[in-house]
């Protein structure tokens, strides 16, 4: 819409010009930084291990290095199982802790489970993460043979890996091939200059790795992203930095390698046999074939799905990811089902890398399709025709996740999703250990007697793959930390953690769009509201920011004075047919301005300039609330003083007794 644009800078720091708004209150919060966690402060230029001493029957004792803390001493035994094979020693690891970078050497097969942010480049053979296989430059590996060792100056092409402590831990495993087939991609691409050129090159002539070792530089990658995210709630203090029971003080910051036995709480990214079977069988298959993942809630589904993504993107230049999870999706923001493109690996889980440029995506306002259930069929169904009609789409591979509800009317979606979807594999996450979580043996029958001769459909034979237990990894996080956390970096970091270095912006740091309510559609869903309250219901809010093509289109010029001061409410509550709107994202209303002409919106959301001023309809969900981590830049400050017995002061909570107001 023509009305919509970027505020200038006015009055105050957020570009909201005075007004009586009750809410103006919020202008003067400051965004709050925290202090980052596990700096390691030593000067020292080069580290290295010693060896660790062995004792009778190669158990290991200890390990100590100059300026490193370490995993202390432990004894193996039956009960513990240390969760990398790779060994920190003077002739495998070798650090550069003024520089941030490390350079390990690893065996073939061997493997390195860590916590942490990191950029990683394979300077000899391959290393595969998640299914995700990285080469070595040819020219850069060459000189890693020849003694002593000189990098050229060349580009070095990173990967960003983010191994948070809320999923299960990532792991790094040499590759003992190197397949020439697998597709190049160069994401972060990290110019040398010549002192790091020479301080490689000084760690490469102090490891002397041997001939047949993968070499692997890891550089720190903890940015202002990661410390925010870290401040933004208590619970997530510590999620890629500090130390955990059982690592290995790198001397690296946010590169935390977990060499020993881990405390209970993490646990490291398991993949089965069946998952590599699984995996190659979609792999010999036709360039068009469609995967549909399902199975119940926390049986790996989405751990799956991303590993499979990664193992396709080996071989294929892109894909389609029809996203159809509405509590803890992939690639979009919650309560959204969307259809992407996706060309870059996915070394991370869902918050780090969240895609808002999507081929169609529909707001449901709800975390979960149990409140409407025909919507989420119509807007899934919506995605499949899409995908099929798009020429870029149906020629390439698609990979669908599905949501985790199967029993009841869950299974009755699932069923008709399939059908509508028509793929050409379906691969069911079983858990053995509770067979009442998973989906009938006779699903694949029941499947085929729906769908009949008259469909034109021949349902694939299911292929069963095993369940990953991830109750280790989720103990200390729930449903609701997820979200959190998905809402949390999609409003306040621009971009993808993955492919970028970004910033961090806290929406009250942010300037807003101003929108004004002449040409906008407001609708509220799962809920009915008076019309005298409607503004109210919508401050503080998130909504989705939909372009409704069956909305006739107004010219500015038609507009005239009393008509802006009109709110268009839709008088339905239920969900617009997904075939007419077109979700371009989220947005949180800031605050709102009604003046003696008009009434304005002022909106915090990622979405660029160009798509907003397309939306002309507002929605507003009752199935998930803004999180108090978006309202105050210092939540985790403010939430702790409830320990101590006093109020929150929390912005938009109302506490008894009180009439309206912000406490």
């Amino acid at each position: 819409m023509a009305s919509i644009k970027k505020r200038k800078a006015g009055t105050n720091e957020v570009g909201i010009p005075s007004s009586s708004n009750p809410f103006v209150v919020l202008r003067t919060i400051k965004k709050v930084k925290t202090e980052s966690n596990g700096r390691n402060t030593a000067e020292t230029s080069e580290t290295n291990v010693d060896q660790p001493r062995q004792n009778g029957g190669g158990a290991q004792q200890e390990l100590q290095q100059n300026g490193f803390m370490g995993i202390g001493s432990w004894q193996a035994n039956g009960s513990e199982t240390a969760l990398s094979t790779f060994l920190p020693t003077s002739s495998t690891f070798v650090t550069d802790t003024s520089s941030e970078i490390a350079v390990l050497a690893m065996r073939s097969d061997e493997t390195l489970c860590f916590k942490g942010s990191i950029l990683v480049c394979p300077l000899r053979g391959s290393i595969s993460v998640m299914g995700a296989r990285i080469h070595a430059d040819k020219q850069v590996a060459q000189a890693t043979l020849q003694s002593p060792y000189a990098l050229p100056s060349t580009k070095l092409h990173l990967h960003r890996i983010l191994s948070p402590k809320t999923n299960s831990l990532l792991v790094i495993k040499a590759e003992s091939t190197t397949s020439s087939e697998a597709i190049e991609r160069k994401e972060t691409t990290w110019s040398i200059d010549n002192k790091t050129q020479q301080r490689i090159s000084l760690l490469l002539n102090k490891l002397k790795p041997d001939s047949d070792m993968t070499v692997v530089l890891v550089k720190s990658c903890i940015c202002d992203a990661i410390e925010s995210l870290e401040g933004c709630m208590p619970q997530f203090n510590n999620l890629f930095t500090g130390s955990e029971s059982g690592c290995y003080d790198s001397g690296i910051r946010g590169f935390v390698p977990m060499v020993g036995p881990a405390a209970a709480s993490l646990s490291a990214v398991k993949v089965p046999n069946s998952w590599t079977d699984a995996v190659n069988q979609v792999l010999n298959g036709p360039e068009t074939q469609t995967v549909c993942v399902i199975g119940s809630k926390h049986v790996g589904k989405s751990t799956f799905a991303r590993y499979l993504t990664n193992s396709l993107l080996n071989q294929y230049a892109a894909l389609s990811y029809l996203d159809a999870d509405l509590g803890q999706p992939e690639l979009s923001p919650v309560a959204v089902v969307s259809l992407h493109t996706v060309s870059n690996y996915l070394l991370g889980p869902p918050f780090t890398h969240l895609d808002s440029t999507t081929s169609k995506s529909v707001f449901l306002g709800a975390s979960s399709p149990k409140d409407e259930p025909d919507a989420y069929l119509d807007a899934l169904s919506e995605l499949v025709r899409e995908r099929n009609e798009n020429d870029e789409s149906r020629t390439i591979p698609c990979v669908v996740n599905t949501s985790g509800w199967v029993k009841g009317m869950g299974f009755d979606l699932l069923s008709h999703f399939i059908l509508t979807l028509k793929p050409t594999h379906i691969i069911h996450v079983t858990d053995d250990s509770t067979p009442s979580k998973n989906l009938p043996a006779d699903f694949g029958q029941i499947l085929a007697q729906m769908a009949g001769p008259q469909l034109n459909y021949t349902v694939p034979a299911i292929t069963m793959i095993e369940a990953v237990d991830e109750t280790v990894a989720r103990s200390r996080f729930s449903a609701m930390d997820f979200r959190t956390l998905n809402l949390q970096s999609y409003f306040c970091i621009p971009t993808s953690m993955q492919t970028t270095i970004p910033t961090y912006t806290h929406p009250t740091c942010q300037t807003p769009t101003s929108a004004s309510c002449s040409s906008i559609q407001i609708q509220f869903v799962h809920g009915s509201v008076p019309p005298q309250h409607t503004l109210r219901a919508l401050n503080g809010t998130i909504v989705g920011l939909v372009i409704d093509s069956s909305f006739p289109k107004q010219e500015a010029t038609d507009v005239d004075e009393a008509s802006k001061k009109k709110l268009a409410l839709l008088k339905t509550q239920t969900i617009l047919p997904a075939r007419n709107t077109h979700c371009v994202g989220l947005g949180l209303i800031r605050a709102i301005e009604q003046t003696d002409t008009e009434i304005i919106l002022y909106v915090i959301t990622p979405v660029r300039l160009n798509m907003l001023q397309k939306v002309n309809l507002i929605v507003r969900g009752g199935g998930f609330e803004a999180p108090v981590s978006l309202l105050v830049a210092d939540a985790g400050t403010r939430l702790g003083r409830v320990g101590l017995g006093l109020a929150p002061d929390i912005p938009y909570v109302m506490d008894a007794g009180m009439s309206d107001g912000i406490v």
